[in-house]
Protein backbone atom coordinates (compact mmCIF):
# COMPACT_ATOMS: atom_id res chain seq x y z
CA UNK A 1 0.00 0.00 0.00
CA UNK A 2 1.30 3.39 -0.57
CA UNK A 3 0.39 6.48 1.25
CA UNK A 4 -0.91 9.68 -0.45
CA UNK A 5 -0.30 13.05 1.26
CA UNK A 6 -2.82 15.23 0.62
CA UNK A 7 -0.53 18.74 -0.43
CA UNK A 8 -1.05 18.00 -4.00
CA UNK A 9 -4.94 17.34 -3.87
CA UNK A 10 -7.42 18.93 -5.86
CA UNK A 11 -11.05 19.96 -6.19
CA UNK A 12 -12.82 20.52 -9.53
CA UNK A 13 -16.32 21.94 -9.56
CA UNK A 14 -19.00 23.25 -12.16
CA UNK A 15 -22.72 24.38 -12.43
CA UNK A 16 -24.46 21.10 -13.70
CA UNK A 17 -24.77 20.21 -16.89
CA UNK A 18 -22.13 23.03 -18.07
CA UNK A 19 -19.40 21.04 -18.86
CA UNK A 20 -15.89 19.74 -17.30
CA UNK A 21 -15.06 20.89 -13.61
CA UNK A 22 -12.55 23.30 -13.28
CA UNK A 23 -10.08 23.35 -10.31
CA UNK A 24 -10.49 25.26 -7.34
CA UNK A 25 -7.37 27.15 -6.76
CA UNK A 26 -6.18 27.12 -3.75
CA UNK A 27 -8.27 24.55 -1.73
CA UNK A 28 -7.03 24.01 1.99
CA UNK A 29 -9.29 21.11 2.68
CA UNK A 30 -12.07 18.63 1.38
CA UNK A 31 -13.60 16.20 3.47
CA UNK A 32 -16.55 13.71 1.87
CA UNK A 33 -19.15 11.97 4.70
CA UNK A 34 -20.97 8.62 3.65
CA UNK A 35 -23.86 7.50 5.81
CA UNK A 36 -26.33 4.93 5.63
CA UNK A 37 -29.74 5.21 7.25
CA UNK A 38 -31.12 2.17 8.93
CA UNK A 39 -34.90 0.67 8.89
CA UNK A 40 -36.35 -1.08 11.89
CA UNK A 41 -37.40 -4.57 11.03
CA UNK A 42 -38.74 -5.13 14.46
CA UNK A 43 -41.96 -6.43 15.71
CA UNK A 44 -43.73 -7.85 18.70
CA UNK A 45 -42.46 -11.39 18.18
CA UNK A 46 -38.87 -9.95 18.61
CA UNK A 47 -39.33 -10.47 22.79
CA UNK A 48 -38.36 -6.48 22.74
CA UNK A 49 -34.73 -7.05 20.64
CA UNK A 50 -34.66 -4.25 17.94
CA UNK A 51 -33.35 -5.67 14.42
CA UNK A 52 -32.73 -3.53 11.56
CA UNK A 53 -31.57 -3.21 7.91
CA UNK A 54 -29.56 -1.02 5.66
CA UNK A 55 -31.61 1.86 4.60
CA UNK A 56 -30.69 4.76 1.88
CA UNK A 57 -27.19 6.44 1.29
CA UNK A 58 -26.46 10.13 1.61
CA UNK A 59 -23.03 11.60 1.34
CA UNK A 60 -21.99 15.51 2.01
CA UNK A 61 -18.88 17.20 0.67
CA UNK A 62 -16.97 19.68 2.61
CA UNK A 63 -13.82 22.22 0.68
CA UNK A 64 -12.52 25.22 2.80
CA UNK A 65 -10.12 27.00 0.34
CA UNK A 66 -8.66 30.93 -0.01
CA UNK A 67 -11.17 33.19 -1.46
CA UNK A 68 -9.35 35.10 -4.46
CA UNK A 69 -10.41 38.44 -6.76
CA UNK A 70 -9.69 36.31 -9.34
CA UNK A 71 -11.19 32.90 -8.99
CA UNK A 72 -14.43 32.97 -11.23
CA UNK A 73 -15.86 30.80 -9.20
CA UNK A 74 -16.21 32.64 -5.90
CA UNK A 75 -16.96 36.52 -7.81
CA UNK A 76 -19.60 37.48 -10.18
CA UNK A 77 -23.30 37.70 -10.35
CA UNK A 78 -23.93 35.09 -9.28
CA UNK A 79 -20.49 33.23 -8.51
CA UNK A 80 -21.13 29.07 -9.48
CA UNK A 81 -20.21 28.65 -6.10
CA UNK A 82 -23.33 29.90 -4.18
CA UNK A 83 -25.61 28.78 -1.62
CA UNK A 84 -28.75 26.63 -3.79
CA UNK A 85 -26.55 25.80 -6.39
CA UNK A 86 -26.46 22.41 -8.36
CA UNK A 87 -22.56 21.45 -9.21
CA UNK A 88 -20.71 18.80 -10.24
CA UNK A 89 -17.48 17.71 -8.86
CA UNK A 90 -14.62 15.69 -8.55
CA UNK A 91 -12.06 15.88 -5.58
CA UNK A 92 -8.39 14.22 -5.82
CA UNK A 93 -6.52 13.12 -2.95
CA UNK A 94 -3.32 14.30 -5.14
CA UNK A 95 -3.67 15.82 -8.87
CA UNK A 96 -1.02 13.71 -9.81
CA UNK A 97 -2.61 10.66 -9.94
CA UNK A 98 -5.12 11.04 -12.38
CA UNK A 99 -7.32 8.26 -12.19
CA UNK A 100 -7.70 8.35 -8.10
CA UNK A 101 -10.72 10.53 -7.37
CA UNK A 102 -14.26 10.72 -6.44
CA UNK A 103 -16.81 12.30 -8.61
CA UNK A 104 -20.87 13.40 -7.79
CA UNK A 105 -22.97 15.92 -8.35
CA UNK A 106 -24.75 17.75 -5.72
CA UNK A 107 -26.53 20.63 -4.06
CA UNK A 108 -24.38 23.41 -2.42
CA UNK A 109 -26.61 23.92 0.89
CA UNK A 110 -23.89 26.54 2.65
CA UNK A 111 -21.47 28.71 1.98
CA UNK A 112 -19.84 31.17 3.70
CA UNK A 113 -16.85 33.99 3.79
CA UNK A 114 -14.08 34.20 6.67
CA UNK A 115 -12.57 37.25 6.80
CA UNK A 116 -10.12 37.57 9.89
CA UNK A 117 -8.34 40.70 11.44
CA UNK A 118 -5.17 39.19 11.07
CA UNK A 119 -5.41 36.20 8.72
CA UNK A 120 -6.61 35.34 4.90
CA UNK A 121 -9.72 35.40 3.07
CA UNK A 122 -11.21 32.03 2.74
CA UNK A 123 -14.76 30.41 2.19
CA UNK A 124 -15.65 27.10 3.09
CA UNK A 125 -19.07 25.24 1.31
CA UNK A 126 -21.27 22.30 2.23
CA UNK A 127 -22.40 20.15 -0.63
CA UNK A 128 -25.52 17.45 -0.54
CA UNK A 129 -24.94 14.96 -2.48
CA UNK A 130 -27.42 13.90 -5.09
CA UNK A 131 -27.63 10.74 -6.64
CA UNK A 132 -24.56 8.20 -6.85
CA UNK A 133 -21.00 9.38 -5.19
CA UNK A 134 -18.20 7.43 -7.32
CA UNK A 135 -15.29 5.72 -5.67
CA UNK A 136 -11.85 5.37 -7.07
CA UNK A 137 -10.78 2.29 -8.42
CA UNK A 138 -7.64 0.61 -7.33
CA UNK A 139 -4.56 2.95 -8.14
CA UNK A 140 -1.86 0.41 -9.08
Amino acid sequence: MSAVAGKNGAVNICASYVGAPASLCNVRNWKISETTGTIDTSGMCDDGVQTFIAGPTAFTVSVSAVWETDETDVVGSPPTIHSGAAVDFELFPDDSLSDLYWSGSGIITSYSVDCPYDGLLTFELEIQGSGELTHPSAHT
